[in-house]
């Protein structure tokens, strides 16, 4: 099923993107991850909707978490009212809060695809057998991206301008994180879940971007694209996007 539904449709566009003249592999690639993220646009706006929903709910969320912090031994039915009360607070403001879970969820096994043909052999031989018959096979496949980078193997430097555009993105999107508390910086993320999955995904993601990214050239290029592509939609999306009100 993955072959049939994934694998052979990523692999007949690539292709069909490679038969265009003047386009290398890498820049096969970068063209499909902007398209797959058009695509997805819809779900995409749906998970900054949440962000901004999740901003103005975010006080009467504390407000639940302080009410239920000094139970320490909450009966069935007390978690039972923490959770309806969540719920409530999600279903006032709109928040979907598995929006950006979904949009996760989807682009893994195209993620996979990608890499798969590389892999695998799938370039820069084509694989004829598994080609729609409307798929016109290149007349020559360049493995290098922009005359600068081979696509073939590892590439320190397109590892670190994934992990830096990653950076970047997390910057944006997460915003200056508040690390105040009484305890001081370390207090407030020992206290806050929230806040120390903030400063893990801030820091730490780009790190693991960074080292899946020079695993192979490819996947670096397609984090890069990503990236740089959320960097430019986001903003213009959150622009467009009602403020929640209170």
């Amino acid at each position: 099923m993955f072959n049939t539904f994934i694998y052979d449709p990523v692999y007949n566009l690539f292709v069909f993107l490679l038969s265009v003249p003047g386009i290398d592999v890498g820049a096969a690639v970068v063209l499909l991850t902007i398209l797959v993220k058009a695509v997805l646009f819809p779900i995409s706006r749906q998970a900054l909707e949440t962000q901004e929903a999740m901003k103005v709910a975010k006080p009467e969320l504390d407000a639940i978490q302080e009410k239920f912090k000094s139970l320490k031994n909450p009966t069935a039915e007390q978690r039972q009212e923490l959770g309806k009360s969540v719920m409530d607070v999600y279903k006032k403001h709109n928040v979907k809060p598995f929006s950006s879970f979904l949009l996760i969820l989807i682009q893994i096994p195209i993620f996979l695809a990608v890499y798969f043909i590389f892999y695998s052999g799938g370039l820069p031989e084509i694989k004829t057998d598994i080609l729609y018959s409307f798929v016109q096979i290149p007349e020559t496949v360049s493995m290098t991206f922009l005359h600068l980078f081979s696509v073939e193997g590892k590439s320190i430097a397109l590892a670190i301008i994934a992990a830096v555009t990653q950076f970047a993105y997390m910057k944006i999107s997460l915003g200056k994180i508040d690390l105040s508390s009484k305890d001081g910086p370390l207090g407030a993320l020992g206290q806050d879940f929230a806040k120390t999955l903030q400063v893990q995904m801030k820091y730490g993601l780009p790190i693991l971007i960074g080292v899946i990214a020079y695993i192979s050239s490819v996947i670096a290029l397609y984090f890069i694209a990503t990236n740089i592509f959320m960097l430019v939609q986001d903003p213009l999306v959150k622009r467009g996007i009602k403020k929640p009100t209170t």
